[in-house]
């Protein structure tokens, strides 16, 4: 169901009012912007990953660095939307991450003749390569 104009308005004041009472020092204050924003981010999280878990790191990454970056945050933007961005960013980075990760460290499997599976050279220590021929 869509919001109001008006209910939109309301929700951006309060989160403004959070957002300054956080930076005069309220960690409370905080909580009211995670509890109002974090189903979003986290259904956000969840498309991009397809994973629950992964999901839920990427929330509390989110709102992590919105913590630390608070005092960034430009008072006429919408706390929501940059809450958001943040998570998206960040699922972004990670997915990056993984996929390197994945290349570095999972090097193409090779079938023999039989048609069983074997580990390329270039995947074993140095020094098993030199013993081994």
């Amino acid at each position: 169901m869509p919001q109001s104009s008006e209910s939109a308005q309301a929700i951006a004041a309060s989160d403004a009012l959070a957002v300054e009472r956080t930076l005069a020092g309220e960690r409370d204050a905080f909580r009211v912007l995670v509890e109002r924003h974090s189903h979003n981010v986290f259904r956000l999280a969840y498309r991009m990953t397809r994973n629950q878990h992964d999901a839920e790191e990427i929330v509390q990454e989110a709102f992590l660095r919105a913590y630390q970056k608070l005092g960034q945050f430009a008072a006429r933007a919408n706390f929501g939307t940059w809450v958001y961005r943040i998570a998206a960013n960040y699922a972004i980075d990670r997915m990056r991450q993984k996929q390197k990760r994945t290349r570095a460290g999972n090097p193409p499997a090779r079938r023999t003749r039989t048609g069983a599976k074997t580990i390329p050279r270039a995947a074993f220590p140095m020094q098993l390569r030199h013993r081994n021929g």
